[in-house]
């Protein structure tokens, strides 16, 4: 279990050094004093005296696997000015300079000023450093006992301050608390409801559409919910094999549109042949795509021929014939 924390620190550590090295990448350097941080909501603006280019070599010092101790000592005497002035961006890389935890070295006597410059770069609005102290105060980081009225509070916090991508993963946290079926994970704070569940995927497609796993999560959502148009809208642009099998069947079926089984039988396809890209032994997801165009042939809706190379007689009798029903049911 404490092996799963740490692996979760590191995720979400290096999601937010993520998110503040792209603002800083994508951002020319100037020859201005201020730059603004934009992973900020547009009612909570903030300005920071750390260049994009500093903020590069900042993550440097605490890449993963070369994490050097001495530069982050360093790095204090530079940064300490500044957070003195409450540049919130500075409070925050600080706070790293004595957090080592992720690394497996944090020491006990550094966690008070980690989390003292995390508290404030928060307190000054800074999203990345509340979304930061929520999971240190859920899933017990830096050695800390969980405190669910703390871990809310800087949830709530990243979600009201935070904008784009930032908001959205923020959002999936919501996501995870309001779902009913998650009967283990919950937070006080926030009900758990299928509308709420739906509500906050809804928000983080919207600010980040091309993310596959909001794709899914939201369409598979919709599909629960029976609202099989908006379900296929959102399904149509998953990359998941499984959700290939799903659209089929709702084009098959005539779920949220009329029945087409040409485009049934391109969405299995789909699975059969793309399918393999993503399987492994334990899945072999492109082998439910052929059982269903099997399927497909043994209730005469399509023809061995509009099956193409997928099908052929011996094929037919080994992977499907003798383990069907009457029905066509091959037992998926």
């Amino acid at each position: 279990m404490k092996y799963f924390f740490r692996l979760r620190y590191i995720a979400i550590l290096w999601l937010v050094i993520y998110t503040v090295f792209q603002i800083a990448f994508t951002q020319p350097i100037q020859a201005k004093t201020n730059y603004s941080v934009e992973s900020q909501a547009k009612k909570y603006p903030l300005v920071t005296q750390i260049s994009p280019a500093e903020i590069i070599e900042f993550n440097k010092i605490f890449e993963f696997g070369k994490f050097n101790p001495q530069k982050a000592i360093a790095l204090r005497k530079k940064l300490q000015p500044l957070a003195d002035k409450n540049d919130a961006v500075a409070c925050y890389w600080l706070a790293k300079t004595y957090d080592w935890y992720e690394f497996g070295i944090g020491k006990e006597k550094d966690r008070p000023l980690a989390l003292k410059w995390y508290q404030q770069a928060a307190r000054l609005n800074y999203a990345p450093a509340s979304y930061l102290l929520y999971n240190a105060y859920f899933y017990r980081f830096m050695g800390l006992k969980k405190d669910e009225n703390e871990a809310s509070k800087w949830l709530h916090k990243a979600k009201e301050t935070s904008s784009g991508k930032l908001l959205a993963q923020i959002l999936m946290e919501f996501v995870g608390f309001s779902d009913p079926n998650a009967k283990d994970l919950k937070l006080p704070s926030i009900t758990k409801s299928n509308t709420n569940y739906i509500e906050y995927l809804r928000q983080a497609y919207v600010l980040s559409p091309n993310d596959s796993w909001i794709i899914n999560r939201y369409g598979n959502s919709l599909y629960e919910a029976k609202r099989y148009t908006e379900a296929l809208s959102i399904l149509i642009h998953s990359d998941n094999a499984y959700i290939w099998k799903k659209i089929g069947q709702m084009y098959e079926q005539g779920l949220g549109t009329s029945i087409n089984i040409g485009k049934a039988l391109f969405w299995y396809k789909r699975m059969a042949i793309e399918g393999k890209e993503q399987e492994n032994e334990i899945n072999p997801i492109s082998h439910y795509g052929v059982l269903e165009i099997y399927r497909l042939i043994c209730l005469k809706k399509i023809t061995p021929q509009q099956a193409g190379d997928i099908y052929t007689p011996e094929k037919y009798r080994i992977k499907f014939a003798q383990f069907s029903d009457a029905k066509c049911n091959y037992g998926s």
